[in-house]
């Protein structure tokens, strides 16, 4: 945030448009940082079980199969339908 400061870029934030610089403004823009983190990490840690899970099953984790063409079973690459 500092660097931003410096170089004065402004930050609107949505929820809360009348944040300046005082301290208590700092802290609420640390506070939104630490859940955004939270959050982030937490959606990686998802993902992450969902593909071993999906792994482990065997099953393909790359998104559904396009029309016209088949996940081999062995490579689970995409092999054109005959």
């Amino acid at each position: 945030m500092n660097e931003l400061r410096e170089l004065e870029v402004g930050l609107v934030v949505v929820t809360a448009p009348e944040l300046g610089q005082s301290a208590q403004d700092n802290l609420m823009l640390n506070i939104l940082a630490s859940f955004a983190e939270f959050e982030r990490e937490l959606i990686a840690a998802r993902v992450a079980d969902t593909r071993a899970r999906l792994k482990l099953r065997h099953l393909r984790f790359a998104g559904g199969v396009p029309f016209g063409y088949d996940a081999d079973r062995r490579s689970k690459q995409l092999v054109p339908n005959n």
